[in-house]
């Protein structure tokens, strides 16, 4: 189903055959809105239980259980996303003007950890999902406590390796439902090797050379990513258990 923009709230409540026609996948749409548009229809708390006691969904709040093209609309921002901060994150990693500072911690902090951070930030914006990463403000657990759905992000996994140019870094991008991982991107700068998994979709691998196909946000969508991808695990390693962490 296509929702025409100039549907309203009240629209939809003396709509008693759209409201019997509405799908979850919808219900998503509507709330997602989509990348280009960036345009949000939000609808209210009382209108959204009112969808969801007619479809005997389980949801709290307005967070509830993703499906089908939602997962693959996510999917394909989180690998923009990946993509985007891996290229930035190269060009540092290739100039080897690197920022070192140290953190609270004593744990390095590069510029390459900053601007990747916010490269990511900004891709993801627009799904107004929650955020933590490990390079971002410290989000207590009484403000996160009931977040059901939100991204889980690494800017740059390996700082260390990243300073001694090692090569052996990642930009790691999760997206989290109910304590568990819906989707996991990890993308490798140095050797442009791309990982991309989601919930009933599959683990996928692209290698290197590859990546350079996948510019613009609409090369990234799951059916072009498919058809460059091998599914894991891989023929020769089917017998081997080992799994993708993100």
């Amino acid at each position: 189903m296509r929702l025409g923009r100039c549907k309203t709230q009240k629209d939809f409540l003396r709509d008693n055959d759209f409201l019997n026609r509405f799908r979850f996948s919808d219900l998503i749409g509507l709330m997602y809105g989509g990348r280009k548009r960036r345009t949000y229809c939000f609808v209210n708390r009382i209108l959204f239980g009112y969808f969801c006691l007619r479809k005997k969904f389980l949801v709290c709040g307005f967070v509830m259980i993703l499906e089908g093209r939602v997962i693959t609309q996510l999917l394909q921002d989180a690998v923009y996303a990946a993509l985007s901060a891996s290229r930035k994150v190269r060009n540092i990693y290739d100039s080897g003007d690197f920022g070192v500072n140290l953190k609270s911690d004593s744990t390095p902090l590069t510029k390459a950890d900053k601007i990747s951070d916010e490269e990511i930030r900004e891709q993801l914006f627009h799904t107004h999902i929650p955020l933590i990463s490990e390079e971002g403000r410290t989000v207590h657990y009484d403000e996160r406590a009931n977040w059901r759905l939100f991204w889980l992000v690494d800017p740059i996994d390996g700082t260390k390796e990243f300073i001694k140019e090692l090569g052996e870094f990642t930009v790691n991008i999760a997206l989290i439902e109910d304590r568990l991982p819906s989707i996991g991107v990890i993308c490798l700068p140095s050797t442009e090797t791309l990982y991309f998994a989601a919930r009933a979709i599959g683990s996928y691998k692209i290698e290197s050379g590859v990546l350079s196909n996948f510019t613009k946000y609409e090369d990234c969508s799951f059916e072009k990513l498919q058809r460059q991808a091998v599914r894991l695990p891989l023929p020769s390693e089917a017998d081997r258990r080992y799994t993708i962490v993100s």
